[in-house]
């Protein structure tokens, strides 16, 4: 028995396979390249469903037992399909500004608040329907001839089974999706002016979508009994993959961007959430709920450094067949430092959302070295969460304890530092695909080998290390972010 995993991202695609014990067996990576034209970004949707096909070939030829494949994507971005599955549309990316001005309106044509309560989110030009506003209105005769509007993930299961069906976490990214009644919201639709009919079936996460269609497994040359199953939104199938199920739990995804995404039970104050942009998103389990509160500088901010300033260790770390990131933090100590590093430096996400806010160093003095700057952009990226989980507890969302994964979560140093700062307990998890064990998990149990996705995380998850505070840094640390949580305004002076 194999069950894989697929997700696709904003620049490739990747697929990982499982035995029974929730071993990988197999990975393949594909890659395909955007368009940026000034405050615009676009993907072909037929780039995105070759690189999704020649993973899936390479995959069942290599390995030929794969019962079932769970698809899980990014969200926002939409595929335009005429009546003969054209693509009549490039994928517009959730940073593509089209869309702003229709989401201007929004804001003046409706309560903010209580389109949060319906939908989750606050009302902004990266969900999908400000930008299916805009191309009805620039592009009438795209609109006309459009037959589905899918959205990435029910895109890919639509042309693997003929299926047109749609996750709630993946419908939560609309801004047209009721995320408490698990339905399209049919004021919005009216509002922008889309009918239902375009629109895939809401489904819950794990729902079997169908056998792929047997004209692709003829021409591909694999079995036609593999099972797709329609996964969730990248972020939930990472906490799936992480093992988080209880209300207080959180994953802390230490990828390119920094998220915690902490599990609900019971719908949660929309209204505060809102006002710092972050998204409430239907869970995989009945009654739980999670929501994403990010920075958007994460692993990026380290990696800036690593290009920029660690030519030397770059050079060792090829000549001595080891990690570069090792190097640059030998021997550093998770003792709180006296720089201040506001992480701004692509903007700022939760709870700002301020697109146009910068980065800064702050306290630099001669007694400085490169070791310290390279600790002071940890912990600014772990001041920057600390402020987000303080906000969510303002919510009534209380942390206990985080599970991480991605790249940051292989650094001690990193780990212990968020520990100490954030009084948390942090337990990262074995691997840095956490996203494709959780889809895979949906595929295992959507074949009945596990009776519920608890049962199944028994055999997938694996937990690596456990990182406690040490109160003696944690007080040090909270006297430090009562200057750090003053620097955003005062930064907002010099733009």
């Amino acid at each position: 028995m194999a069950v894989a995993g697929i997700d696709i991202g904003s620049s490739g695609c990747k697929i990982i396979v499982y035995d029974e014990n929730g071993q990988d067996i197999f990975k393949v990576h594909q890659n395909y390249a955007g368009k940026r034209y000034q405050e615009q970004e676009e993907i072909d949707a037929n780039d995105i469903w070759s690189s999704v096909r020649k993973s899936i070939i390479i995959a069942a030829q290599k390995i030929g037992n794969i019962e079932a494949i769970t698809v899980t994507s990014f969200g926002e971005s939409f595929v335009l399909l005429d009546e003969m599955d054209q693509v009549l549309f490039p994928v517009l990316m959730y940073t593509d500004i089209r869309g702003s001005e229709q989401a201007t309106q929004m804001m003046k044509d409706f309560d903010f608040k209580k389109v949060a309560a319906v939908t989750g989110a606050k009302i902004h030009y990266m969900f999908s329907l400000p930008k299916l506003m805009w191309i009805k209105q620039y592009h009438p005769d795209i609109f006309r001839r459009t037959a589905h509007i899918c959205l990435i993930q029910d895109y890919i299961v639509y042309m693997l089974t003929g299926t047109l069906q749609i996750d709630y976490s993946i419908a939560a990214r609309t801004l047209a999706f009721d995320i408490k009644e698990k339905r399209w919201d049919q004021e919005l639709l009216k509002y922008s002016g889309i009918s239902e009919k375009l629109l895939s079936r809401p489904v819950p996460s794990g729902t079997t979508a169908g056998r792929i269609k047997s004209e692709l497994s003829e021409q591909w040359g694999i079995s036609d009994n593999i099972i797709i199953v329609t996964g969730c939104h990248d972020q939930v199938a990472a906490a799936v993959g992480c093992g988080i199920f209880a209300d207080g739990s959180a994953v802390d995804g230490a990828g390119t961007v920094e998220c915690i995404t902490p599990v609900i039970e019971g719908f949660p104050a929309s209204d505060i959430l809102s006002e710092g942009g972050i998204a409430i998103v239907p869970y995989i389990i009945p009654n739980k709920y999670v929501c994403y509160a990010f920075s958007f500088a994460g692993g990026s901010l380290i990696k800036w450094y690593k290009d920029n300033f660690a030519k030397y260790e770059i050079i060792l770390a090829e000549k001595k067949q080891t990690d570069s990131y090792s190097l640059l933090e030998e021997d550093i100590e998770a003792v709180p430092g006296n720089i201040l590093v506001v992480p701004h430096f692509n903007g700022a996400a939760t709870p700002y959302m301020d697109g146009g806010a910068k980065g800064a160093i702050i306290g630099l003095s001669l007694s400085h070295t490169a070791k310290d700057i390279y600790k002071s952009l940890m912990e600014g990226v772990a001041y920057e969460m600390l402020g987000n989980i303080i906000f969510l507890e303002k919510a009534g969302i209380k942390l206990n304890y985080l599970h991480s994964t991605g790249g940051g979560a292989k650094s001690a140093l990193w780990m212990q530092i968020k520990a100490n700062m954030l009084n948390k307990e942090l337990i990262s998890v074995q691997g840095d695909e956490a996203g494709t064990v959780g889809s895979a998990m949906l595929a295992a149990v959507a074949l009945g080998q596990y009776k519920n996705i608890e049962d199944a995380a028994k055999k997938f998850v694996h937990m690596a290390h456990k990182y406690k505070a040490r109160k003696d840094y944690t007080k040090q640390y909270a006297e430090q972010y009562e200057k750090y949580k003053k620097l955003y305004n005062l930064l907002k002076t010099v733009r």
